[in-house]
């Protein structure tokens, strides 16, 4: 009876492993036919951007902070060599419908994920979903400082996690929330219980454009007290 059976597991283990390769060859016979079918474009990028700027600060200017400890503070210049921080690499990629695209950004010392998402044209409008600037995004051509843009100053540099649909010059996204730069004494916790909703609508004209746009986002802060 083991005999038998040690036969019948032989034949089993022999079935399988010639099995495996067949159904292997099959898949992957599948794939490599399958990839000229849907033909998918691919456009690589990339963008390196030197910073060399010689900055010059008053002593009594209000940045210049008292660095030596001893109240006093001084006339500070230094050069700005260094890679800005938005320089980039990425790509985007378009099959029928469907796109998407990745970008990294980079510094002399650190990568970080700027955007990643995929885009579904459905027709009338997209739906985009991912990391991806969002429809409040306005900024200036200021290049000082890594491109700041006036950030703080009427300039909205953002790029978050979201959900967005877009028709026509219309955009509203569902955002993942934050708390900002809110700095509350004796608390314990911030609850962001709802995404961050942004909205926009960019009217085009061939030599100018108008963009109106607006937002709501709300978190509750929890004290000491739990309340």
């Amino acid at each position: 009876m083991m005999k038998k059976l040690f036969v019948i597991l032989s034949a089993i283990m022999f079935a399988v492993v010639f099995a495996i390769p067949a159904i292997l060859s099959a898949i992957m016979f599948a794939v490599v036919f399958a990839i000229p079918a849907g033909a998918t474009d691919w456009d690589f990028y990339g963008s390196v951007r030197m910073q060399t700027f010689n900055e010059n600060q008053d002593e009594n200017n209000p940045g210049n902070d008292d660095v030596y400890g001893d109240d006093l503070k001084y006339d500070d210049r230094d050069s700005r060599w260094d890679l800005n921080t938005v320089s980039r690499i990425g790509a985007t990629v378009q099959n029928g419908n469907i796109s998407g695209r990745f970008e990294y950004g980079h510094t002399s010392s650190d990568v970080s994920l700027r955007r990643l998402y995929g885009t579904w044209n459905f027709g009338p409008g997209e739906l985009t979903i991912g990391k991806e600037y969002t429809p409040i995004h306005f900024v200036t051509n200021q290049v000082y400082d890594n491109d700041y843009g006036l950030r703080g100053f009427g300039g909205f540099f953002t790029f978050n996690p979201m959900i967005q649909v877009k028709i026509d010059g219309f955009k509203l996204a569902l955002i993942r929330s934050g708390v900002g730069n809110a700095d509350v004494p004796d608390f314990r916790d911030y609850d962001t219980t709802y995404p961050k909703v942004e909205a926009s609508y960019t009217w085009a004209m061939d030599t100018f454009s108008v963009k109106a746009f607006g937002g709501w986002s709300t978190f509750e802060v929890v004290n000491i007290n739990d309340h």
